[in-house]
């Protein structure tokens, strides 16, 4: 890969992934004995409920483990209307037949195999620079754009199931400083510097 064209953002390893397993954590205690009725409900986003992110999150996840997305055609929903749109629907639309139970089983199994992986990686391939969706990064700063993404599908199904989270998100800001809305807050203001300040 050539060389990105800005520095590349170094970020520790143990932060970053300690975060991130935060927000799965707390995605999985508000799916943990939702009613299965609560799974059918909408979300914000287009044509998806409760189920469909958890069958997004865990399609992008099977896609970091090396998983090739499922072969669907989703080319006649409207709602769909770039590449990573099939790609994310291709799992939503896979996934779909599995129950509740058996969507949650999937969700904690792969979750568990990203736990094992992210944390026997080296620093060298944590720092390695690849593709990510802000451009040539390393594997560290895309980690951290999953800390966001997940942190923001956490707040659809809050939304979608009206389970407040436990503390607000600037109250967490500012209480904790490095906690994983913390860093989802970084992501997003990584290149938008002047923003909410």
């Amino acid at each position: 890969m050539s060389s990105p064209s800005r520095p590349v953002t170094v970020l520790p390893k143990v932060d970053v992934s300690s975060a991130l397993f935060g927000v799965w954590a707390d995605i999985d205690r508000l799916l943990d004995g939702l009613p299965d009725v609560r799974w059918d409900s909408p979300v914000p986003l287009p044509a998806w409920r409760v189920r469909d992110v958890v069958a997004h999150i865990i399609g992008t996840e099977s896609f970091l483990q090396g998983v090739a997305a499922p072969a669907v055609d989703v080319s006649g929903l409207g709602h769909v209307r770039n590449p990573i749109g099939e790609l994310n629907e291709c799992w939503v639309q896979h996934l779909a037949a599995l129950s509740p139970g058996e969507l949650l089983a999937r969700f904690r199994d792969v979750l568990g195999q990203r736990r094992s992986v992210l944390s026997a990686m080296s620093e060298d391939e944590w720092n390695a620079v690849g593709v990510t969706p802000v451009g040539p990064e390393s594997y560290g700063r895309f980690m951290r754009v999953r800390i966001f993404d997940c942190w923001m599908h956490e707040q659809d199904l809050r939304d979608a199931t009206q389970h407040l989270g436990p503390v607000h998100f600037i109250q967490q800001r500012e209480a904790l400083g490095t906690g994983h809305a913390v860093l989802a807050a970084r992501e997003f203001l990584a290149d938008r510097p002047t923003l909410l300040y």
